[in-house]
């Protein structure tokens, strides 16, 4: 399935793609073939990587190994520890070279992406593009990978200014202000932001 060419490189015969380790190469070839040889011995789901099935483990104890080094809360999975220092630290690591706009995450730069390309280039609706890196679950849009990756984890950002309540998503708080409103249909998050405004003069 493989050609080693002249430039020390392993060469996908299926799409091209090259890399510089057999082993990545093999590696890769499981998105071709759709084999998922890694196994939970708890609950009998099947992974392509060893590295996701040991981070898949950790769903089934409370263990939370990976630490943040500024807050100390701990997380399950190393891809959500590092997102999660991205919030005290603001970094944009993962930039466009087309227009040199940055993003926290890979998937939010992909679907950036997507802006540049003609849409002959775009990948067609049915594909699903967007795999988490978590537990390689794939999607078609960005924005339902976003709802999915919330389910690994545990922040709560958005949070209810009437009764302090948070959420995972902004959708969730949104539903959530609802059971504020008034008898006359007008809402509680109204009335505060009114205050508010009144305040500033």
């Amino acid at each position: 399935m493989a050609s080693h060419t002249g430039a020390a490189t392993f060469a996908c015969q299926v799409c091209q793609k090259t890399f510089k380790c057999s082993s990545t190469m093999r590696t890769h070839m499981l998105v071709h073939t759709g084999e998922k040889p890694h196994n939970c011995t708890e609950c009998g789901k099947s992974f392509k990587l060893k590295t996701t099935l040991n981070n898949h483990m950790l769903t089934h104890t409370d263990e939370r190994p990976y630490v943040c080094n500024v807050c100390q809360k701990g997380f399950k999975q190393p891809v959500t520890l590092k997102c999660h220092q991205l919030t005290h630290t603001g970094e944009r690591p993962h930039r466009c070279q087309i227009c040199q706009k940055s993003f926290r995450q890979t998937s939010h730069l992909r679907t950036h992406l997507l802006q540049h390309m003609d849409d002959k280039d775009k990948p067609r609706s049915d594909e699903k593009n967007y795999v988490c890196d978590i537990c390689e679950k794939a999607f078609k849009q960005q924005t339902h990978l976003q709802y999915h990756l919330a389910s690994h984890s545990d922040e709560r950002p958005f949070t209810c200014q009437i009764c302090n309540k948070s959420f995972k998503l902004n959708r969730y708080l949104t539903k959530h202000l609802q059971t504020h409103k008034k008898a006359d249909g007008t809402s509680r998050v109204q009335e505060i932001n009114f205050s508010y405004s009144m305040n500033d003069h």
